[in-house]
C-alpha cells in the first residue's frame, strides 16, 4: 500500500511541476 501512496505523491508532484512550468 505504501508503494501506491508513493506513486500518487509522485504523480501529484509531476502534475504540479507541469502546472508551474506551463
Amino acid at each position: 500500500m505504501a508503494r501506491l501512496y508513493e506513486w500518487k505523491s509522485m504523480e501529484s508532484w509531476v502534475l504540479n511541476l507541469h502546472h508551474g512550468t506551463e
